[in-house]
C-alpha cells in the first residue's frame, strides 16, 4: 500500500483494503474494522468511478458479514452484468452471490455462480473458483439437493487441499459447519475425514467471531481508548477470549503454546487490574480496547 501511495496506484490500494478488512474481520479486530470502515466510508469522494466501486466492494464485503444488506450499494445486488474492471469482476461478483444467499434468493445466486464459474475457468483465478464451489455447495445444501452439494463440495476440496488453502470454507462458519457435518455423514471418496474435522474445527472458531462481530458492530460505543500498556498480542489475546475462544483455541490461532498463554494471561491481568478473565474482557471493552 506504501509503495502504490507513493506511485498514485488507487487500484492497488483500494483492492489492498479489500484484504485488509477480511483479514481482521476473520481474526476479530473489530478496532482495526472499524478504522478501515471509517476510511472508506471518509474519503469515497477522491475516488473517480471504477475505484468508487472497489471500495463499495469492500464495504459491502463488512455489512454482508454482519447482516446489514440494506448498506450494500444496489449495484452490487441488482447489477446482472458487471461493469467492472478484470481485475475486480470475480470480487463484485462473489460478494453479490454472498448477498443472495443471505436473502435467501438460492436459485438466483446459484444461476449468477455458473455464470462467474464460466469466466472464472477461463482466467485460472484458483481461489475465486474455490469460493464459486463452496458457494454452490451451500446454495444446495439450503436447497437439500445433497448430491449436487458433495459434487460441489468434492470439486472445492480437490482445487484447494494441495494448496492447503482452508479460509474459503471456513468464511461463511455458521452455514458450512452443517454442511461439513452432513458430508461427514454422508461419506466422501473425496475428501477425508481429518480433512473435515479440521475445517469444522475452524470454521466453529470463526462462527463464534462472527457472533461477536455482530454484538460488536450493533452496540458500538465512542469511549476513549487506554491501553493500559498492553502489547499487540496481549490485546490479541484478550480479543480471542472475548469472542468466546477456549485457551486451546487461542493457543492454536496465536501458534504458542497453552502454557505460555496461561503465562501472557497473568500478565495481561496485572497491566489491566483485572481480578479473572471475564473481568479483563470487561475493562478492555469498557476501553475501546478490543
Amino acid at each position: 500500500m506504501y509503495k502504490a501511495e507513493e506511485k498514485n496506484r488507487l487500484d492497488i490500494i483500494e483492492n489492498a483494503w479489500f484484504l485488509l478488512i477480511r483479514i481482521f474481520l476473520a481474526t476479530g479486530n473489530t478496532k482495526k474494522v472499524e478504522e478501515i470502515v471509517d476510511h472508506l466510508s471518509q474519503n469515497a469522494h477522491q475516488y473517480n468511478d471504477s475505484m468508487q466501486k472497489v471500495s463499495d466492494v469492500s464495504l459491502g464485503w463488512f455489512y454482508s458479514e454482519i447482516g446489514e444488506l440494506s448498506k450494500v450499494e444496489g449495484w452490487i445486488i441488482h447489477d446482472e452484468e458487471s461493469n467492472q474492471p478484470p481485475i475486480s469482476i470475480d470480487k463484485d461478483a462473489l460478494l453479490q452471490i454472498r448477498c443472495l444467499i443471505e436473502k435467501k434468493e438460492y436459485y438466483k445466486a446459484y444461476a449468477l455462480a455458473g455464470r462467474l464459474e464460466s469466466i472464472l475457468g477461463k482466467r485460472n483465478l484458483l481461489i475465486s473458483m474455490i469460493y464459486v464451489h463452496v458457494y454452490k455447495a451451500v446454495i444446495c445444501f439450503n436447497l437439500d439437493e445433497t448430491d449436487r452439494m458433495m459434487r460441489d463440495m468434492e470439486e472445492a476440496y480437490s482445487l484447494a487441499h494441495g494448496n492447503d488453502i482452508i479460509m474459503p470454507f471456513i468464511e461463511f462458519g455458521h452455514k458450512t459447519r452443517a454442511m461439513l457435518n452432513l458430508v461427514r455423514k454422508t461419506g466422501s471418496n473425496v475428501i477425508p475425514d481429518e480433512w473435515i474435522a479440521r475445517v469444522h474445527t475452524k470454521a466453529s472458531t470463526y462462527a463464534k467471531r462472527h457472533s461477536y462481530i455482530v454484538s460488536q458492530f450493533a452496540h458500538l460505543k465512542d469511549n476513549e481508548k487506554k491501553d493500559f500498556g498492553l502489547t499487540h498480542r496481549e490485546i490479541e489475546l484478550l480479543r480471542n477470549m472475548s469472542q468466546g475462544l477456549t485457551r486451546n483455541e487461542i493457543a492454536e490461532s496465536m501458534y504458542l503454546s497453552p502454557h505460555t498463554i496461561k503465562s501472557m494471561l497473568k500478565t495481561a491481568y496485572n497491566k489491566i487490574g483485572a481480578i479473572n478473565g471475564a473481568d479483563a474482557v470487561r475493562l478492555a471493552g469498557m476501553n475501546s480496547i478490543l
